[in-house]
């Protein structure tokens, strides 16, 4: 099975300054929430989609800023 059936689990580029794209289904799994919820995520616009030959894919960058957006710091 080749890199993009598989999810796109792999972050390194071969081709160096294009974006990574994520599957929708691999960033619900890195949020801990639902391929819903992130669709949800993006109609409220926190993350940005892209249609790679009918296949849903958020951006990696967008994805991690998302992450640290929305991350709770607990003070000491």
């Amino acid at each position: 099975m080749d890199r993009f059936r598989r999810g796109l689990t792999e972050t390194r580029n071969m081709n160096l300054g294009a974006p990574v794209l994520v599957r929708l289904k691999v960033a619900a799994g890195r949020l801990g929430v639902s391929v819903r919820t992130v669709y949800r995520i993006i109609a409220e616009g926190g993350l940005r989609l892209v249609h790679v030959r009918g296949c849903a894919c958020v951006y990696e960058n967008d994805l991690v800023s998302y992450m640290e957006r929305n991350t709770e710091r607990k003070s000491a």
